[in-house]
């Protein structure tokens, strides 16, 4: 099996979780790594996810993902054009989505509609990590996928994907607010496309969205992402794995939302401890066990996957 995991948008935290991701996953797997990250004009090349990535996909970093949107937006009706200019001028901009509250397109300047947060730019990334993907010929040469953040410490080492049936999207069993986590998911062949293509929708889909959108105002990207994947039919496809993981900052590292809270036990930020607790819980049970960590990774299949909290 060949797997790809990938890193979204920014490669943060790496001093503190690189050694630890490259035992727990990629060595784990035997899997390669990909970074598809926006990039500054300081940005650290020399950052151990970066060095050790296989395929880097880079964008420049704007200061409005606006810009970036608009990139995306023009991409993506040029390779749908239709002579049927009824239809394009049927379509709405992309903009108009900012109408929609409440933090689910952050990242994007706007005078009157501005969302706070950084979420859009995580839906940016997606589209243009499936640009690269399709552009290299990816999808075709891998059987599996895994998109992750740079930031997490994994108390387990990561389930092995053969116990993960791959006509399923699997995400970690916590932090869904509603929706389905956008942290971290395993995908395939079969429904990488669509899990990615969110931004693809929202255009050439985007009055149907807009429409059923519309009527309520507390979005946030975990609930876009499990309406997204209802109106492609995913959404009965998802299950859950254990949360063996959970994300840090360093002392001097910054963050585009939640900043966390100092652990002096640690020697860092620690910045969701909903996470902390549940993946130190599933480590505690494992020690205490007596089983293999497959054997204990199957035992909590059982309870874990019959009944998702989602």
């Amino acid at each position: 099996m060949k797997t790809l995991v990938i890193v979204l948008a920014e490669t943060r935290a790496s001093e503190l979780t690189f050694d630890n991701f490259k035992q727990n996953v990629k060595d784990r797997l035997d899997a390669d790594l990909c970074v598809c990250i926006g990039v500054k004009p300081d940005y650290d090349y020399e950052n151990p996810f970066y060095k050790h990535a296989k395929y880097r996909f880079l964008y420049n970093e704007p200061d409005d993902f606006g810009e970036a949107f608009e990139y995306a937006y023009n991409t993506i009706l040029e390779n749908n054009r239709t002579n049927d200019s009824q239809e394009s001028k049927q379509q709405l901009h992309w903009r108009e989505f900012l109408k929609i509250r409440y933090q689910f397109m952050g990242g994007i300047k706007d005078s009157n509609y501005e969302h706070p947060g950084s979420a859009g730019i995580l839906i940016f990334f997606r589209w243009f990590l499936l640009q690269k993907l399709q552009e290299n010929d990816l999808i075709s040469q891998y059987d599996r996928f895994i998109i992750t953040r740079s930031d997490y410490i994994y108390q387990l080492p990561h389930i092995s994907l053969d116990l993960l049936n791959e006509n399923y999207i699997w995400v970690p069993d916590g932090e869904h607010y509603d929706g389905i986590t956008d942290r971290y998911a395993i995908l395939s062949k079969s429904n990488i496309v669509p899990y990615l293509n969110l931004l693809n929708c929202m255009v050439l889909q985007s009055n149907e969205y807009y429409d059923k959108m519309k009527h309520h105002n507390n979005w946030n990207l975990e609930q876009f992402i499990k309406f997204h994947l209802q109106q492609n039919e995913l959404f009965e496809r998802v299950r859950e794995f254990p949360y063996i993981m959970y994300t840090v900052r360093s002392k001097t590292g910054v963050s585009r939302w939640e900043w966390g809270k100092y652990s002096e036990e640690h020697g860092y930020f620690i910045k969701y401890y909903s996470e902390y607790t549940k993946s130190t819980k599933y480590k505690s049970d494992f020690e205490n066990s007596n089983l293999s960590l497959d054997d204990f990774y199957k035992s909590i299949c059982l309870r874990c996957f019959a009944s998702p909290s989602y």
